[in-house]
């Protein structure tokens, strides 16, 4: 008969309890950078939200200013493109909303990645909405013109929209 020491049964166990330890702090370091990874986009996410509030408010001030030709800030729902560093005056004579949605759309254009904005009335309530749009431009779901309809706004989890309604 054989005996079995207890010194001899231990052998590599302490290996054991270390490769164990080591995965569980692996396997928490990665869940951490995660978790850091997911609030880094969501930060910068809110970052762009809220420099695309600021731009629709810049935008409703302007309208709100020149309330007269407020047909020509909708120009049929038109998509404003921007021009290279739009001037930031206006004479005599000048076309102060063309001036006025020329910098707006500078501004979406350099503040938001592949910001647009668009000045229309809202197909789902009357009022006039200053719509703002940015990000990836990968089909129609993501295009500007998705960010409303007739049913409302748009509150997918991808799309990249603000929508602000005033009344005129």
């Amino acid at each position: 008969m054989r005996i079995v020491s207890m010194r001899s049964s231990q052998i590599g166990i302490g290996m054991i309890e270390v490769l164990i330890a080591v995965l569980v702090l692996a396997v928490g370091a990665l869940g951490f950078a995660g978790v850091q990874l997911v609030a880094m986009q969501k930060s910068e996410d809110a970052n762009y939200r809220s420099a695309a509030m600021l731009i629709a408010q810049d935008a409703v001030e302007r309208i709100q200013a020149n309330s007269a030709k407020i047909d020509d800030y909708r120009r049929s729902g038109a998509i404003a493109t921007p021009a290279n560093a739009p001037s930031q005056t206006c004479g005599a004579g000048c076309d102060v909303s063309g001036l006025d949605l020329s910098q707006l759309a500078w501004s979406a254009s350099q503040t938001l990645p592949n910001g647009q904005i668009k000045i229309d009335d809202c197909d789902f309530n009357g009022l006039t909405c200053v719509v703002l749009n940015w990000g990836e431009r990968d089909g129609a779901a993501n295009s500007i013109d998705a960010c409303t309809s007739a049913d409302g706004v748009n509150l997918a989890e991808g799309s990249n929209c603000l929508v602000m309604e005033f009344i005129r």
